[in-house]
């Protein structure tokens, strides 16, 4: 129905933010698709209600320097309730170090990432959003990082190594 529905758009208001937006959208995080969230930021007249989009494209991509940038006009943008950010604060707060975190919606990703990205709470816990894993590419890659992180502390534990870096 949404194939119909942006076929329909495409002849009747292919010129519009929504248009390009529901285009993207429909893409599936598509990263070839980009360029219609691009075109619809530039239509729109409420950018702040594509910085989640944005930062869920530049955490596919790793692009980390953009994701921390939408987090943070996300977050200036103060449109997540303090409650909302409260909640998230805590459930980052209760995890253990190094912790692996599943999150499914906008209200627990985007807060978490914000918290992370902009006031750099508890950049140690890897957060994977259920969604986003349904990329092929992206969720091959996260395993491989938590398989590698894996060993490391399995070897680590078991003092064949005395410390690597995760980032190498």
């Amino acid at each position: 129905e949404l194939n119909t529905l942006v076929e329909k758009m495409e002849d009747e208001v292919p010129a519009t933010a929504e248009f390009h937006y529901v285009k993207y959208v429909n893409s599936n995080y598509d990263v070839a698709q980009v360029d219609h969230l691009h075109k619809a930021y530039e239509l729109s007249n409420n950018k702040a209600e594509l910085y989640d989009d944005y930062i869920a494209h530049y955490e596919l991509t790793e692009n980390t320097a953009k994701k921390e940038e939408f987090c943070k006009k996300l977050y200036n943008a103060n449109t997540v309730p303090d409650g909302v950010m409260d909640y998230n604060y805590n459930v980052l707060q209760s995890l253990d170090q190094k912790a692996i975190l599943f999150v499914n919606g906008s209200d627990d990703t985007y807060p978490i990432w914000m918290h992370q990205n902009v006031k750099n709470v508890r950049e140690d816990v890897t957060i994977l959003n259920v969604d986003l894993m349904g990329v092929d590419s992206y969720r091959t890659k996260k395993l491989n990082e938590l398989a590698a992180k894996q060993i490391t502390l399995e070897a680590q534990a078991k003092g064949t190594i005395k410390h690597i870096p995760f980032g190498t």
